[in-house]
């Protein structure tokens, strides 16, 4: 944003100038998914912006991950919190596998 010479608040923008459309963003995403031989959804705006919220959540409160995620109760926000398998196993592992 800082390289930008338009004062357009859009962070994507066309062309043109202009801020392109949920529509337009969902189509690039879908044909670079195609292009990597990515399954099918795999990138995805929701997709995205659900790995965003669970990576941030592990660097700031609760409070400002619901205010980034525009949510309006935390407990909905909640879910980004909770870790996945992967992690909970990573966990164990450090606490039971230290000693050996």
């Amino acid at each position: 944003m800082r390289e930008r010479t338009d004062s357009n608040p859009a962070l994507f923008v066309s062309n043109r100038g202009q801020r392109i459309s949920v529509r337009n963003v969902q189509d690039i995403l879908s044909r670079l998914n195609d292009r990597c031989g990515f399954r099918k959804g795999t990138v995805h705006p929701h997709v995205l912006r659900h790995s965003f919220l669970y990576q941030t959540a592990k660097k700031v409160p609760l409070t400002t991950l619901t205010q980034l995620a525009g949510h309006d109760d935390p407990k909905t926000t909640m879910i980004y919190t909770t870790p996945n398998l992967q992690e909970v196993g990573a966990k164990l592992d450090d606490l039971y596998l230290e000693d050996e």
